[in-house]
């Protein structure tokens, strides 16, 4: 229905409309005065309004009211409440650098998205199901990021060949004919130790895939008596299963190319590429170079097998107005002509090992109570075989120090 007449100038019941639950029915009325544009919002003492004058000249002291209205002050007169803390300076927020340092382990790294020791990607705020290598947050407020340490294997590639030892190819032989039947069926002889026609050998892993049985194994060094952990000798049998009569088809051996072209040492110098710092070093005369991070120069091999480069501190500085934040870090290392240098042995990895032990770097216990008194780690641990993805001997370390702008109460140590 309706509220007006067909007379569009009829407005007579219009007060019928119910407009906001019948709001101007209820409300209070409006106290309309002739004199309320005189007012202000500051009184005397006797609660009376102040008059606003045409040259504005109010009292602006109310602080004899009553009715709590609050008080006008002057800036120069505020003066700020007691804090909880009485130990703090006028100024209360205090900015200071923090720093942290970044350790980038690539025995942390996911082998199969990252195979290159030289080229991956580490991610900086992760979770449980983040690749690595990856670090629990990421950087923010970063005024600097400086180089610390870059450490590389000095030989970084595996080489495969046939070695000829007669005897120990005799040894290996005569050892897989006396244990065919765990070789076929269990892993009873892993890290296990045979002597035949003066050569020792200790058993690292063996398995059977596509009709073929493989069985690597460390030979004694007669010098130590002990194993020699840089080379691993291998026997290869096309014919399963085994039998007490077997015939060894390859004797491989798998140890550090020492071409002069896989030795860091040899190198002219090497750049340090992440893809978030790009041009750091933009005055060079090369362009590899002048989209690099840091500029590399080798040392001599150290006795572990490892070189620790000049990295000469390089750091990048971030203005006040501009710091950095990094979730990511794309970290590559290329020779002095700007080519990337491949750390990718995954062609003689054993990927043959159980998921859980070729994923990660940590020691495997020996569970031979024939050889696990002498040595409690197994063999096919990442800290003694080179077949291992993860083999400690072949693994790169870097170290960053990051400064992160942080916030504190600017306290006093002594109130």
């Amino acid at each position: 229905m309706s509220h007006f007449n067909n007379n569009p100038r009829d407005r007579g019941r219009i007060n019928q409309i119910p407009i906001r639950d019948n709001y101007y029915n209820n409300v209070p009325p409006v106290n309309l005065t002739d004199n309320s544009q005189e007012r202000c919002l500051f009184t005397n003492g006797n609660n009376q309004f102040n008059n606003v004058t045409q040259n504005n000249n109010v009292k602006f002291d109310n602080s004899l009211k009553s009715d709590n209205r609050g008080r006008f002050l002057h800036e120069q007169d505020y003066v700020n409440k007691q804090l909880l803390d009485n130990n703090l300076y006028e100024e209360v927020r205090n900015e200071y650098i923090e720093e942290k340092d970044i350790i980038i382990d690539t025995m942390d790294r996911d082998t199969s998205l990252y195979p290159n020791i030289f080229d991956f990607r580490v991610k900086l705020g992760s979770t449980d199901t983040t690749p690595g290598p990856s670090i629990h947050r990421s950087v923010e407020n970063v005024k600097y990021l400086k180089l610390v340490k870059c450490i590389l294997p000095d030989n970084y590639r595996i080489k495969q060949n046939t070695h000829t030892v007669a005897n120990l190819q005799t040894c290996i032989t005569n050892f897989i004919d006396a244990n065919s039947a765990d070789l076929n069926t269990n892993t009873d002889q892993y890290d296990a130790t045979y002597t035949n026609t003066s050569e020792t050998i200790y058993v690292i892993h063996y398995y059977t895939s596509g009709g073929t049985f493989t069985i690597d194994y460390f030979r004694m060094d007669s010098t130590t008596n002990a194993p020699d952990y840089n080379n691993v000798y291998s026997a290869v049998v096309n014919t399963t299963p085994l039998t007490g009569s077997n015939t060894v088809n390859q004797h491989n051996l798998y140890n550090k190319d020492s071409n002069d072209e896989f030795q860091v040492e040899k190198g002219r110098f090497f750049q340090l590429h992440i893809d978030q710092l790009p041009k750091n070093n933009d005055l060079s005369t090369n362009d590899s170079v002048r989209g690099s991070f840091s500029v590399l120069y080798p040392a001599k091999e150290d006795d572990r097998g490892f070189n620790i480069l000049d990295g000469m501190e390089t750091d990048k500085i971030f203005r006040f107005s501009n710091l950095g934040t990094f979730n990511t870090m794309n970290i590559k290392i290329l020779n002095c002509a700007g080519d990337q240098v491949n750390g990718d042995n995954s062609s003689m990895w054993n990927i043959q090992l159980i998921a859980n032990e070729k994923n990660s770097g940590k020691n495997i216990t020996n569970d031979n109570t024939n050889t696990n008194t002498n040595f409690p780690s197994s063999f096919r641990s990442a800290s003694k075989y080179l077949r291992h993805p993860l083999s400690w001997k072949l693994q790169s370390h870097f170290i960053f120090t990051v400064g992160e702008v942080r916030i504190e109460m600017n306290k006093r140590t002594f109130n």
